[in-house]
């Protein structure tokens, strides 16, 4: 199931806030990912903090539990194009679309519902790959 979105809201900004966006690369195993970018003290470097969430699919695919992995920081900072360059590699804003992008992962400015919807497809992946499975969220 593909899902594509813009986000909403404005920001003085382009990158500053919390982010979420899924990888929907592997069906039942595809990821939702929270970036926490935030500008550093200095005003010029910028500390992300990436959480990924999934299900954790049971080896007999009866069961799945939802999770989240231990936050991990990165550094980064803007290059000449306005890009947000980091250790996991380049972040490129979409003002237009209110939108990040990192590579296949379309991230949008986590707002009151976001995190239940992109996990709802999350959810569906799974149901569709194991038809019956109990899911624990």
């Amino acid at each position: 199931m593909a899902f594509s979105f813009s986000g909403c809201g404005s920001s003085i900004d382009d990158y500053t806030g919390v982010w979420m966006g899924l990888d929907e690369r592997g069906g039942a195993k595809a990821k939702l990912y929270q970036y926490e970018i935030d500008l550093s003290n200095d005003g010029v470097s910028y500390t992300i903090k990436v959480t990924q969430f999934d299900y954790d699919i049971s080896p007999t695919g009866q069961q799945a539990q939802w999770r989240a992995s231990t936050p991990h920081l990165f550094n980064g900072y803007k290059d000449g194009s306005g890009n947000l360059v980091t250790e996991i590699g380049v972040i490129r804003s979409e003002p237009s679309n209110f939108r990040l992008v990192y590579g296949n992962i379309n991230l949008v400015r986590k707002a009151k519902n976001t995190e239940v919807k992109l996990k709802y497809v999350l959810r569906s992946n799974v149901e569709a790959t194991y038809p019956g499975i109990a899911i624990a969220d």
